[in-house]
């Protein structure tokens, strides 16, 4: 069985966060911690036998396990990033101090990675962009707060980025007299 060919995907912002007015003073932007992602992922139609039918079962599978999938970045050349790790213990913010880079680097704004920390996958995207150093080193300023304490080798996933979560939708699209199928389903992330 091949990979699972995606023909749409879409991020979702699941922020927790929000602005607070007041009639006596200027807004705010109040973060919280926990704010995360979903995607909403749909595939190209297969034949309904064997690939609808083994598919069907792994996303049955998923949906009582959760699931792990790659983010595609279209277009974007992610070249040779090295081996990005977490450069020093990083227990809160939104900055992460990367190690293990390739020199020259570059992590461009809105480019996604993923942290695997104690086996979980955190992910999100560069708030600007950065150049590693000579040493291989930068930091990225990433949108959400850091929602669990990093730790200095924590391996940093760049050149393929992916989220884990829990897996729901429509697993099955139906299917025609032509038997083919497709699948619709959001993975989001549950840490």
């Amino acid at each position: 069985m091949t990979a699972l060919e995606i023909a749409e995907c879409m991020p979702i912002p699941m922020n927790f966060g929000g602005v607070q007015s007041s009639a006596l003073g200027p807004a705010q932007r109040i973060d919280r911690l926990g704010s995360r992602w979903a995607f909403q992922f749909a595939s190209v139609p297969m034949d309904l036998e064997p690939d609808g039918r083994r598919w069907g079962a792994l996303f049955d599978q998923a949906e009582v396990e959760g699931g792990i999938f790659r983010i595609r970045q279209p277009g974007l050349n992610v070249g040779a990033p090295g081996l990005p790790l977490i450069a020093a213990d990083t227990p809160l913010g939104r900055s992460l101090p990367l190690a293990g880079l390739t020199p020259g680097c570059v992590i461009r704004l809105g480019q996604w990675l993923s942290v695997i920390v104690d086996g979980q996958r955190y992910l999100d995207r560069a708030m600007e962009q950065v150049i590693a150093e000579s040493d291989g080193t930068a930091t990225v300023t990433i949108k959400y707060l850091i929602r669990s304490p990093m730790s200095e080798g924590d391996v940093v996933e760049i050149a393929v980025p992916k989220i884990e979560g829990s897996v729901d939708g429509a697993f099955g699209g139906g299917w025609g007299n032509d038997r083919t199928t497709s699948f619709s389903f959001t993975v989001r992330e549950d840490a």
